[in-house]
């Protein structure tokens, strides 16, 4: 999988340290912006347990857009895992029915609605090979056994210490260094960037792959997520395959329900037998790996050339599966601005807006992710407690306020109700367009967007030049989407989720967020459209002739001038 290793001295645009889902992750959607990263793993290939085994909706629209849905939800079927649905409580899994902490019919998995397609049950040693593979196969290069030893930010690079495989020892000088390095981190701890936030919530956990006939315990009950609770054990318990293979991830509770801390093979094999409640159950421990439950945020994603993601930026607890989401999620915020500064169609503020938009947001779901630990709640507030979104504002309502976002309305990361509207800083909204002819199906406008900056609009030749110029002025991959202005039209469900009229124009970006709208006739569309991505690309002045005008058409053509970089 992995392709030959840099050379000596080689210079990358981006080093990866870690392939985790944030670092594989990464890698891909660089790829997609026509970037060739490098990224370095001190293991020896992708990791060998579950641990994070949901992919929620709107990473699975992040992935469709990549490319790699389909291969993520084959490896699912392959495991026999993706009809599973819902979460039971119960003591024991073999001695009572329980109760359904989430349904399998409630539409978590499948928002309807929401999105054009539907969460899945994947353990993370499933999805992490799809993601290398398709990364390597797009021109990344992944490099398993190779670790970063030390490194040294300059003004105009990062000099990295690689020791590969073989123990040799080489310099790589990377435009921008991304540390994927996990949650004890050392390119965090090197860069002295503290961590604040909740702290551990669980001290003294264990992640458990075993294998077992859970059948009869089971009893033709189906799900993604069993946890047991009783007097021995507080634990989730998560197929792994259909072969009898199983996660186990908590704690062992001594009579007197305090956690105990010794994980031996034996013991683990015991906390198996007291979660699901059968004395005599043969258990084969296959891997135990001690574990703690904390939330702990970084005070800052960016230092420098370098940036954090996912673990190495936020931890928090599993309640809730957020966790690998959120990691996926830094590293598509990141990939298309780290691609548009190194393509030159940006400047370097861009990149603090990853800062501005992914910190408060991380640590906004991992508050949540906290919540829900601390006291299962999973309804508004009461009594003073603070209130616990529900799963589809964490998923798809999460939204930014940054430079990258002209027009954003101040608010929490994470609202109370979900506002799926197409305002700026939002993520835009799924809605049908009806086939154009007989030979074509109907299509989500989200399969528009993903790659490049889109302008959706109503057809007026305005926005059209407009597009044109910015394309040829910024050099930017930026496309039209015209819709039908006719409300009763093909385009009517795009037109009214995105409350568009003609004349209208909306802007999304490649990370599929609004970035800025226009209401209204477009009398200036050229000055206004370059104005709005001088704003969101960072760039120094305004496009234009100097003057901080912008050119119009007529002046445009003819002439050459230079990009404002």
């Amino acid at each position: 999988m992995s392709a030959p290793s840099a050379a000596a001295g080689a210079r990358v645009p981006v080093l990866i340290v870690g392939a985790g889902p944030a670092g594989l992750t990464l890698a891909l959607f660089l790829t997609r912006q026509g970037v060739r990263p490098t990224l370095v793993e001190r293991r020896a290939g992708t990791g060998n347990l579950p641990r994070a085994f949901s992919l929620q909706a709107r990473t699975m629209e992040i992935l469709r857009a990549a490319g790699v849905e389909q291969a993520v939800r084959e490896a699912s079927a392959g495991a026999g895992l993706a009809h599973l649905r819902g979460i039971l409580s119960v003591e024991t899994l073999a001695s009572d029915a329980g109760r359904w902490v989430l349904p399998p019919d409630v539409p978590t998995f499948d928002p309807g609605p929401l999105s054009p397609v539907g969460g899945v049950c994947c353990p993370q040693d499933l999805y992490e090979p799809v993601f290398a593979k398709a990364a390597v196969e797009a021109g990344a290069r992944i490099e398993f056994g190779s670790e970063l030893v030390d490194f040294e930010q300059g003004p105009d690079e990062v000099l990295a210490v690689i020791r590969s495989a073989d123990g040799r020892l080489r310099t790589v000088h990377a435009a921008y260094l991304v540390a994927a390095d996990g949650a004890a981190s050392p390119v965090r701890e090197r860069l002295g960037v503290p961590r604040s936030g909740r702290g551990t919530l669980v001290a003294s956990a264990i992640n458990v792959l075993f294998r077992a006939d859970l059948s009869a315990a089971v009893d033709g009950r189906t799900f993604f997520m069993c946890t047991a609770f009783n007097q021995r054990a507080s634990v989730a318990l998560t197929p792994r395959d259909a072969s009898g293979t199983w996660s186990m991830l908590g704690v062992a509770l001594d009579g007197d329900g305090q956690p105990e801390g010794d994980y031996t093979p034996a013991r683990c094999a015991r906390l198996v037998r007291d979660a699901v409640g059968v004395e005599d159950l043969p258990v084969e421990v296959l891997r135990a790996i001690p574990w703690r439950s904390g939330m702990r945020v970084a005070d800052r994603f960016r230092t420098g050339r370098v940036f954090l993601v996912g673990d190495a930026a936020h931890t928090m607890s599993p309640s809730g599966g957020y966790g690998a989401n959120t990691a996926i999620h830094d590293s598509h915020n990141l990939a298309w601005k780290l691609a548009a500064v190194l393509h030159g169609r940006a400047g370097d503020r861009l990149l603090d807006s990853y800062d501005a938009e992914r910190r408060p947001v991380a640590r906004a779901t991992a508050e949540q992710a906290a919540l829900r630990t601390m006291t299962g709640h999973q309804g508004p507030g009461e009594g003073g407690r603070p209130a616990i979104r529900d799963d589809f504002t964490i998923m798809f309502g999460h939204r930014y306020d940054s430079s990258a976002v002209l027009g954003a309305e101040a608010g929490e990361p994470l609202p109370e109700r979900l506002d799926l509207t197409a305002r700026p800083g939002t993520r835009a909204p799924h809605a049908i367009r009806a086939a154009r002819s007989a030979d074509q199906a109907p299509q989500s406008v989200l399969d528009r967007f993903g790659r490049r900056f889109v302008l959706l609009t109503t057809g007026d030749r305005r926005w059209s030049e407009a597009v044109g110029l910015v394309h040829r002025r910024f050099g930017l991959p930026v496309e039209e989407c015209r819709l039908d202005a006719d409300p009763h039209g093909v385009d009517g469900a795009v037109l009214r989720a995105y409350g568009l009229a003609s004349g209208d124009a909306l802007l999304v970006r490649p990370d599929g967020f609004v970035a800025w709208r226009s209401d209204g006739p477009p009398e200036d569309a050229w000055p206004q459209l370059a104005d709005a991505f001088t704003r969101l690309l960072g760039l120094e002045t305004t496009v234009g002739d100097g003057t901080g005008r912008p050119s119009t058409p007529e002046e445009h053509h003819g002439r050459t001038t230079d990009r404002a970089l």
